[in-house]
Formats: C-alpha cells, sequence, structure tokens
C-alpha cells in the first residue's frame, strides 16, 4: 500500500513504524512462521522508508529512519540462521 501511495503516505509513518520496530524486537525466530513474519516486516518497512523518500519534506521523518535503519543494522548483524527468508 505505501509504495502505491507514496509521498502520501508519509501522515502514516509514525502509525506504522512503532508497530514494525515492535514486531522485530518480539518475534523471535524459532519458527518458519516467525521468521517469515520478520522478513515481511523488514520488507514493508523498507517499502515505508522509500515512501516518505517521495515526501517534500523529509524532515519529520529523519530521526524515525535513521532509528529504525540503526534498529535494522544491529538486528541483521545478529546474526540471521541459513533457512531465514
Amino acid at each position: 500500500m505505501c509504495s502505491v501511495m507514496l509521498a502520501d503516505f508519509g501522515q502514516f509513518f509514525n502509525d506504522f513504524m512503532p508497530m514494525m520496530k515492535e514486531i522485530l524486537s518480539v518475534v523471535g525466530n524459532s519458527t518458519m512462521e516467525d521468521k517469515k513474519l520478520r522478513a515481511k516486516t523488514i520488507e514493508s518497512i523498507g517499502a515505508i522508508i522509500c515512501a516518505v523518500a517521495e515526501c517534500e519534506d523529509k524532515v519529520p521523518y529523519a530521526a524515525g529512519v535513521k532509528e529504525i535503519t540503526e534498529n535494522l543494522a544491529q538486528f541483521l548483524n545478529s546474526g540471521l540462521s541459513d533457512d531465514d527468508p
């Protein structure tokens, strides 16, 4: 949805991003379903960031994008298993 709405999605950034961060922090990696949920969450975060990148005024999203990017880097550096999607 956010990839279709692009810049218009910016108004929803602060509604969606906290949920995305929570999913990554709460959902484990013990089942394939959990791994798929985390993978879809990361994919969704990327789409949301691309959408707000299309906004004329990017300043309201800069801190949030920086934070989630740092969280993703930390998450990915913690190691993924070979069967992660």
